[in-house]
């Protein structure tokens, strides 16, 4: 499938591997049996939030929560990093508590080192680690802890006795069971329903916005969605639903790309994984450092790809073509091949992918196996991973505030 996306010249769509309900997540809809999804999602969601009133735990340690009502794409992950890291830089021990993909580690064959079992590890507490361990220059230890829960309301509870000057909980916003002494809310101008006709599929009504002590918009001035004329009408909104004066907004802006081989090499030798059997992987150099006026082959497994695809394109691409796998989807060795066999077909000069997914091939055994050694020699110096920063708003209202909980949480 070759076919081109609306409102775009550049970007064409090789394959989408998601569920309906995936795209609807990320595109919308107006259909009936998804219009029904979001009204039974509120009914829930109304019913959790009367249930737990006046019967939720509170923690004694500070605890943050940050979340969303739409199904990912928000920025929660690197808002809790960011969060997390002005902890740290603090001196302050920290626990950070993330979705609920156990880290289990089991015996590697013939040795009793722990390995981490890369079926079952999350790639959201293994991003969390890495970049949490780059400010501590090591492994986590007595500076912090990251935590994938299943029950995060016990894992809090958990967490409260051990001694942490701040606990960070992302997706918390959902969570009646726990009150946060700060809670983050993200949300985009689409899930509040303030850009086009159609609806994205939304985990939780709009009214849990009303648990937020703070609301930031984020991705308000990208281009799919109109751009920043909607900050009005979603201040507005925001007004409505929550505790006035806490609207800003909260971007994520692409900072520059990295040799997915050198991501690849890090994050194993993180965990003490010995190097990938095809030793391609960790040797290739870099052959690009930028995607100016280059051909652009993007695969993501993420909630919202539409936007990392428009960032590529905005950085100066001459042309994005893209895969898309459903939201923490695994690529398999059969994908491989698939990409390789896209990047040819298209003529790619990169191909491109994001940190999460670099996480996930990083814990592959050997995702390049059953490449010949001449594909693999054509593919993997041209595979790098995008790496974005955070861009507050004129004012710095997201750095602000995190320097009035870290605060906050030193004189609690």
């Amino acid at each position: 499938m070759n076919q081109q996306l609306p409102n775009s010249r550049t970007i064409q769509l090789v394959s989408d591997n998601r569920s309906l309900l995936g795209r609807a997540a990320e595109e919308g809809t107006d259909s009936a049996l998804l219009r029904g999804l979001n009204r039974a999602a509120q009914i829930l969601g109304e019913g959790r939030l009367k249930r737990y009133a006046g019967n939720s735990f509170s923690p004694k340690t500070f605890t943050v929560g940050i979340g969303n009502i739409a199904f990912g794409g928000s920025g929660k992950t690197p808002a809790a990093i960011e969060v997390a890291r002005n902890f740290l830089a603090c001196g302050k021990r920290v626990a950070v508590v993330v979705k609920n993909l156990p880290q289990r580690r089991l015996a590697a064959p013939g040795s009793r080192r722990a390995v981490y079992d890369s079926n079952r590890i999350g790639d959201e507490a293994l991003l969390v680690e890495i970049e949490l361990s780059r400010l501590t220059n090591g492994a986590p230890g007595s500076a912090f802890r990251v935590l994938a829960a299943k029950n995060k309301v016990e894992a809090v509870r958990s967490l409260d006795s051990e001694g942490f000057d701040a606990i960070v909980v992302d997706d918390a916003l959902f969570l009646t069971g726990l009150v946060p002494h700060v809670n983050l809310a993200l949300v985009a101008p689409a899930d509040l329903r303030v850009c086009g006709e159609s609806a994205p599929l939304l985990r939780q009504p709009p009214e849990y916005l009303s648990r937020a002590t703070h609301i930031f918009v984020s991705h308000a001035d990208e281009k799919i969605c109109g751009g920043t004329a909607y900050l009005p009408q979603i201040e507005r909104l925001l007004g409505s639903l929550a505790a006035p004066g806490v609207a800003a907004t909260l971007e994520y802006k692409l900072a520059g790309i990295a040799p997915l081989a050198s991501v690849v090499s890090e994050v194993r030798s993180h965990l003490g994984e010995p190097p990938l059997r095809n030793g391609v992987i960790e040797e290739s150099p870099p052959v690009e450092d930028s995607i100016v006026g280059n051909r652009v082959l993007t695969v993501a497994s993420i909630a919202r790809p539409a936007r990392f695809e428009q960032a590529i394109l905005d950085a100066g691409a001459e042309s994005v073509h893209v895969m898309r796998y459903a939201d923490h989807y695994r690529l398999r060795t059969r994908d491989v091949q698939r990409v390789y066999r896209s990047a040819r077909a298209c003529d790619a000069q990169m191909v491109v992918t994001t940190m999460k997914d670099a996480m996930r091939i990083a814990l592959k055994q050997d995702p390049l196996a059953k490449l010949s050694p001449g594909e693999a020699d054509w593919l993997v110096p041209r595979c790098f991973v995008a790496l974005f920063e955070l861009e507050t708003d004129p004012a710095d209202a997201f750095e602000k505030m995190t320097r009035a909980v870290t605060e906050a949480a030193i004189s609690y």
